[in-house]
Formats: C-alpha cells, sequence, structure tokens
C-alpha cells in the first residue's frame, strides 16, 4: 500500500482487526506491499513459514490453526509474490482478492471477542 502502512498487533480488538482487513480490501492499487498483508495475518494469529518449510517458488506461505477444519486449505494459505528489487515484495491485488481476502475474512468470523 503505497505510503499507508497497516499497524496492527495480535493483542489488538477484534474490531481494529476487521479494519485493517477491510483496510486491504479497499485498497485500489495493483499491488499490495506484501509486509502489510504479513502484519494482518500474525494479528489474526497465523505463523509465516519460513523459506525451508514453504517449498520452493515465488509463494509466501501461512499456518493459522483456525483453518485446520477448512475442506481445502487444511491450516495453510499462501499467496504468488512479486519482487520488486532489494527487500520490497509486493501482491498483485487480484491474488489478495482471490486467495487472502476469503481466509482473511473466514478467521474473523472464528475469532471470537
Amino acid at each position: 500500500m503505497a505510503g499507508k502502512k497497516i499497524k496492527i498487533n495480535f493483542s489488538d480488538s477484534v474490531d481494529a482487526k476487521k479494519k485493517a482487513v477491510k483496510a486491504l480490501d479497499d485498497f485500489t492499487g495493483n499491488e499490495i506491499d506484501f509486509n502489510d498483508i504479513k502484519r494482518v495475518a500474525e494479528a489474526l494469529g497465523s505463523e509465516h513459514l519460513l523459506k525451508k518449510d514453504r517449498g520452493k517458488g515465488s509463494q509466501e506461505r501461512f499456518k493459522n490453526k483456525l483453518l485446520l477444519d477448512h475442506p481445502y486449505l487444511r491450516g495453510f494459505f499462501g499467496v504468488h509474490i512479486k519482487h520488486k528489487g532489494g527487500s520490497k515484495i509486493m501482491v498483485q491485488r487480484a491474488n489478495y482478492r482471490k486467495y487472502i481476502s476469503p481466509v482473511f475474512n473466514h478467521i474473523l468470523s472464528k475469532i471470537k471477542e
């Protein structure tokens, strides 16, 4: 997200987490900063998997215990990334909306205040 970083923590309220997910959902640019997605995923209780645990390729993966009963995800979700040089990692907005947004909303529906 250009110029606007999402600040969210695991200890924040469910409403704050919903606002962070909504901010990502409402983003209108073509690419979303992966670090914003990572912050929200970790605030929702997801663990970012290390390179050795996620395989090869240009995908970042996460693990969340609230997804263990999901028929397709079985506890894991991921998204394709694009390296922009240096440490800049971006995610296409279409990929976020197709693969990550439904997962975030599913996790939010399972979190209780």
